[in-house]
């Protein structure tokens, strides 16, 4: 503005005293005057755009920081809900193994504790095998056929054979 000012006062100095070369230096002190506002003009135009810029980034950042938030808040229910999960499995297969356990239990004899804390010794029935080496063991023979109904097998007794040692 000053310089607008300045070069206005010279073209009125070269009127009143007929000095061309003012006329030119005025001139060229408002068109430098022109020019220096339009470059303040500009200058605070990039300022704004630059504010502008700033603001903008600075809400792309807070953008993503909030979304990497919520994706971190995220991931951690996803893993917390995976532990609890995991938690609630392992609980049912320690209930399902109690419960096999107390099944099996269920279906076995009791045996029960002497005085001392130990068990009584087991008694179970006896099986087949068992019965058959209490008894003493028969022998079939075939006789050799005498009689229509002879090829039939007739037990023999082994009452003069010795009795098998178990265990002894």
């Amino acid at each position: 503005m000053k310089q607008t000012v300045i070069g206005k006062a010279k073209e009125v100095a070269r009127a009143l005293t007929g000095n061309d070369s003012l006329t030119t230096e005025g001139c060229l002190d408002q068109e430098q005057a022109r020019q220096n506002g339009k470059a303040d003009t500009l200058s605070h135009m990039a300022e704004a755009e630059s504010e502008e810029a700033v603001e903008q980034l600075d809400a792309v950042r807070e953008a993503g920081q909030q979304e990497r938030e919520a994706v971190q808040q995220r991931t951690e229910a996803a893993e917390s809900q995976a532990e609890r999960e995991a938690r609630v499995r392992k609980q049912a297969a320690e209930l399902e193994f109690q419960e096999n356990v107390v099944r099996e239990q269920s279906t076995r004899p009791v045996r029960p504790r002497l005085p001392n804390g130990r068990h009584a010794a087991r008694r179970t029935p006896k099986s087949r095998m068992s019965l058959r080496r209490s008894q003493p063991p028969t022998r079939t023979t075939v006789a050799p056929p005498t009689t229509p109904n002879a090829h039939v097998s007739r037990p023999t007794s082994n009452a003069a054979r010795p009795k098998p040692s178990i265990g002894r």
